[in-house]
């Protein structure tokens, strides 16, 4: 893992968890099938996986749901799949994460 860009250039977190995902799926031989459409397409997967667990139920008992010990932990598996494909997306697209993300953090406090 390379902590720094440039000279001493240190790297954001998210830079840092990208290259860790990165490097996850060059140890695991997955690089081949992380094209930009399988892991789009994954990552809605993940995402039904995680909205099927709330199926049927009001906000009130989801929010009870998630502080539940062994739903959260369950739900924090799900959100973490799905965080580690959007990584791994972001990457395979050339987006550097911290830049588009504060620059739209930054375009939405200004339409506030």
């Amino acid at each position: 893992m390379r902590i720094a860009k440039g000279p001493m250039a240190p790297m954001s977190n998210l830079s840092i968890l990208q290259e860790l995902a990165r490097d996850r799926a060059a140890r695991e031989g997955m690089q081949s099938r992380h094209s930009p459409k399988n892991l789009a397409n994954e990552v809605l997967i993940e995402a039904s996986k995680l909205a099927s667990g709330f199926s049927w139920m009001s906000s009130k008992d989801s929010i009870i749901l998630a502080h539940q010990p062994a739903d959260r932990e369950r739900l924090s598996g799900q959100v973490v799949d799905m965080v580690y494909l959007l990584l791994r997306l972001a990457d395979e697209l050339g987006i550097n994460l911290e830049s588009a993300v504060s620059q739209s953090l930054r375009r939405q406090d200004s339409t506030s």
